[in-house]
């Protein structure tokens, strides 16, 4: 017996030493490293200044500095001794002071409650920090008592400076009044609020409750690893007083969806740690799981995955074996669960937990001797009742089904076009998804929930793997299309032989996340540019799964028939003639297309769509080699500039993919010159949500539309700069044959454009098109992504505005043109009437000469009576002619002056309005 004493006094002397050493070490930081997330061991910061650079370093908590309040205070606890309470008084008296600054600066301007990440555009409030804030003030609030009462006995200098900070604390108690203190609220006030806070309405479970994390997005019941702590604060006494609101949450965790609780996919040993803290409590994850089962199975994992040396790992692969971490923003969290999991088993044993395993019996046997490589101790696998079989859950109150009364008529359904989509939104059960929408901002109009998902076709273009064998590739050489067909490349494949050429092709695999593991974009997508044929058929031809490539982003430029070969037969059988024509569509268009189809019963929802515009190329383009699947076909437009050429440019998407969009393929076709950027350069990697089809199409679409616009906007630039568009004399100044090109060129333009507005216009009512066919669409959906598809929505709404515009420039500059012409063959035909006059004039001066030949052409000398009649005549002739030329001079001098003095009174009314 005196040697079992001495062995517990030696080892909680070891345990006073570490726990002194490491407060000593935590009384040396400044009160800045002792609230930062990030410091070396010598209380620097660690930042990408340092040697060997950090990166991803996670956010500052808000339980950094509360976690060493925490410790010097339960160490006190332990070690209660004066000098120790000296000890801890003399450095927490800074930290004391510090952090009660740091809670009125951050927290919330109404409540008591604190962020998660003061990083976040939308603020995320987790009950977790709460309750580590909560324990600390307490922890304080205590402290000062005991070190009042200790003061009555032996009066300590240190002691009686720590009790300085009840002049920040707020005074507790019925009668107690509040002073003007920094801190405006005490532990019990702080408790209150948050659990007010935090308690709400689920319209899912239909009862009020706790829940873990608020947002103004989002609300989660879902317990996390890190909620653990949630327990402790049930045991400090958080939850007190409200009980029934911490059962429902607990209650409800069996509520929520099946894949939210899948313990396959667990690969964090803290979350096995919950699940044994929730069994210690009869808490259950999983309706089909009972406690004890969960307990022993989630021990023997983290035992299992455990060192040698007692240590534990804080991240486990998919066999349930220790990972290390992949990205420094998970580090924090890595050796944290490493040292929490030993604290949940040593609390589950000293709670009388019956959790002890056989093999970890023997291994801790009575012999001295202990074995030295012990055997991984066999995971025994969760067993469900034989009642229990894994079906989806529905609710067990009754469901109100007044939406669906009358709709069956005589086994029949009612004739309402409606009713297939009322019942895809409102006619499966609704449970607790890991987040859930902030009170009702979803708008449930655009939800399409399709149940029994199990009975649609997967997608053929997953898990396929493209022939290689000889007979095959014969075979596909034979059924495909002239037009696809490459001779070079079959004959290479049949040879099996490494094809040889340059491309440029870029190629993005998204893969499937886990719903229990954090990825980074990094991680999640993979990005591989290929500049040869070679490296794009080795990554095609291995063939897609649904883990490694569940949606795949092909982005060519001005491809050849070898890519399109090379994309062919990596297709599937049933998708190789839609491919084939969707080339030959690229290659052959004249006008832009549009095609957008879902089909519910063939799981399949396709979409396709080209562009055909104009560019100007400044300088003469060089030859296209024959091999390109479209030749820019292009007009020398000498007008604009020398060496100009207007050239017919086409970019077109393609993506295919499952009804229910999980899994999609994207084949983009830009045909450009190798000096123009890509369209996906850097727009597409913008959108952190472009992964999610919907989100992509609108990218593509936009990214498109801006391309065409800036096309033509500077065709349109060049042409009013070389026509003067602004100056005086507009385009009257030009040759007949200069405006006759610049109307050809306009009007080719706009029948470019009313094509693009009917393109676009099927684009923007194709939703409503759908009917019946609109694709899958959850809350999780439309919570994620709407504000990004809003985003893109609005984007694409300006590009309908510009378009508009710039259709009304070309009106507008035709109408010059036109009115251009209109003036020149006016003034051509002023010149000729002018001209006639003129003529008119000349011809009035031979009237009496030619009277006169007409005398002296007589065979005789007529009688002076004759000649008498013939003066008479010819002066009344005379002064006929005369009379009415001055008539007409007198009229067109009129004429004129009325002109000049019109010009002038509008030259004065232009002086006295610039005036």
């Amino acid at each position: 017996m005196h040697a079992q004493w001495s062995v517990k006094k030696d080892v909680r002397q070891r345990i006073y030493e570490i726990c002194t050493g490491h407060l000593q070490w935590v009384s040396r930081l400044d009160t800045r490293a002792a609230s930062s997330s990030n410091i070396w061991i010598d209380g620097r910061d660690a930042d990408l200044s340092d040697e060997g650079g950090l990166i991803d370093l996670p956010h500052d908590s808000p339980i950094s500095m509360p976690s060493h309040i925490i410790k010097a205070t339960e160490y006190l606890k332990v070690f209660p001794d004066t000098s120790d309470l000296a000890f801890v008084c003399r450095w927490l008296y800074g930290f004391a002071l510090k952090w009660f600054d740091q809670l009125i600066e951050t927290k919330n301007h109404i409540t008591p409650t604190w962020q998660h990440s003061r990083g976040s555009d939308i603020p995320k409030y987790r009950l977790s920090d709460q309750i580590w804030i909560w324990k600390a003030l307490k922890s304080l609030e205590d402290l000062v008592i005991r070190v009042e009462q200790v003061q009555k006995t032996t009066s300590n200098e240190m002691l009686e400076k720590f009790l300085q900070i009840k002049e920040n604390l707020y005074s507790r108690g019925p009668g107690a009044s509040k002073p003007s203190t920094k801190l405006e609220f005490n532990s019990d006030g702080l408790r209150n609020e948050n659990i007010r806070r935090f308690t709400l309405y689920n319209d899912v479970a239909r009862s009020h409750m706790l829940s873990v994390t608020r947002s103004a997005r989002e609300t989660r019941f879902l317990l996390h690893d890190k909620d653990t702590v949630l327990y402790y604060g049930l045991e400090w006494g958080f939850f007190d007083k409200s009980e029934k609101y911490w059962t429902r949450l607990v209650h409800n965790q069996t509520e929520h969806d099946k894949d939210c609780n899948d313990e396959a996919q667990w690969n964090s040993p803290l979350r096995y740690g919950l699940a044994i803290e929730m069994a210690k409590h009869n808490h259950q994850f999983d309706s089909d799981f009972p406690a004890s089962e969960m307990a022993v199975h989630s021990k023997q994992i983290v035992v299992n995955s455990s060192s040698e040396t007692g240590l534990f790992p804080g991240n486990l692969n998919n066999e349930k074996e220790p990972a290390i971490f992949e990205h420094e923003a998970y580090r924090d969290f890595y050796f944290h669960s490493g040292f929490e999991i030993p604290y949940i088993l040593v609390r589950c044993e000293k709670k009388g937990m019956n959790l002890r395993i056989m093999s970890v019996e023997n291994a801790i046997g009575d012999s001295e001797e202990r074995p030295p490589a012990p055997s991984p101790v066999p995971i025994r696998p969760l067993a469900r009742s034989p009642t229990m079989a894994r079906e989806p859950r529905s609710s067990s109150r009754p469901r109100d089904i007044s939406p669906f009364q009358g709709a069956i008529i005589d086994g029949q359904l009612r004739d309402d076009p409606d009713f297939p989509t009322k019942f895809l939104a409102f006619g499966t059960s609704r449970t607790l998804k890991r987040q859930n929408p902030y009170g009702r901002l979803i708008d449930l109009s655009n939800i399409v929930e399709i149940p029994e998902e199990w009975l649609y076709k997967y997608p053929e273009f997953l898990d396929y793997v493209p022939p290689t064998n000889e007979k095959e590739i014969l075979r596909i050489k034979t059924e495909s299309s002239p037009s696809i067909r490459d001779e070079k490349l079959f004959g290479l494949l049949i040879a099996r032989r490494p094809v040889v050429g340059e491309c440029y092709v870029r190629v993005d695999d998204i893969r499937k996340g886990q719903k229990h593991q954090k990825w980074s974009n990094e991680k999640k997508i993979t990005t591989v540019i290929h500049k040869e044929y070679r490296g794009l058929w080795n990554q095609l031809q291995k063939g897609r799964s649904a883990e490694k490539t569940k949606k795949r982003l092909i982005y060519l430029r001005s491809i050849d028939y070898t890519v399109a070969a090379i994309c062919y037969v990596s297709s599937t059988e049933r998708e190789r003639s839609d491919i084939a024509q969707f080339f030959d569509r690229h290659a052959k268009v004249d006008t832009s297309y549009l095609y957008d189809d879902t089909a519910v019963v063939f799981n399949s929802w396709i979409t396709e769509v080209h562009f055909r515009f104009h560019k100007l190329k400044d300088t003469k383009m060089a030859p296209q080699p024959d091999s390109r699947v479209r030749r820019l076909r292009s007009q020398g437009c000498k007008y604009l500039q020398h060496d100009a050429h207007i050239v017919d440019e086409v970019i077109g998407f393609r993506i295919v993919g499952d009804f229910f969009d999980r899994y999609w393929t994207c084949h983009v076709v830009h045909t450009c010159s190798k000096t123009e950027s890509s369209i996906l350069d850097e727009s597409h990697q913008k959108e952190k949500h472009w992964q999610q089809r919907k989100v992509l199409e609108l990218i593509l679409f936009n990214s498109i539309l801006a391309n065409v616009w800036n096309s033509i906007d500077v065709i349109l630039g060049k042409l009013e700069l070389q026509s003067g568009i602004f100056s005086s004399d507009s385009f009257e100044d030009r040759r007949p044959d200069e405006l006759l090109k610049c109307f050809q060129l306009l009007v080719i333009l706009k029948n470019n454009i009313i094509g693009l507005q009917a393109l676009i216009e099927q684009w923007d009512r194709r939703e409503s098109v759908r009917g019946r066919g609109r694709p899958r669409w959850t809350r999780s959906d439309e919570e994620k992504y709407r504000k990004s598809i809003d985003k893109q929505l609005a984007d694409f709404e300006g590009h309908i505005r510009d378009i508009k515009a710039m259709t009304a420039r070309i009106e507008f500059l035709i109408t010059l043109v036109t009115n251009a012409q209109e003036t020149i063959r006016s003034k051509k035909s002023l010149t000729e009437a002018e001209n006639i006059t003129l003529f008119t004039y000349v011809t009035a001066f031979f009237l009496p000469t030619g009277l006169a030949a007409s005398v002296f052409s007589m065979n005789g000398v007529p009688s002076s009576t004759v000649i008498a009649s013939m003066v008479i005549t010819a002066a009344v002739a005379l002064l006929i002619t005369a009379g009415i030329l001055w008539c007409l001079l007198s009229q067109y001098v009129r004429s004129r002056a009325r002109d000049f003095l019109g010009l002038f009174q509008s030259g004065d009314k232009l002086i006295n309005s610039r005036e």
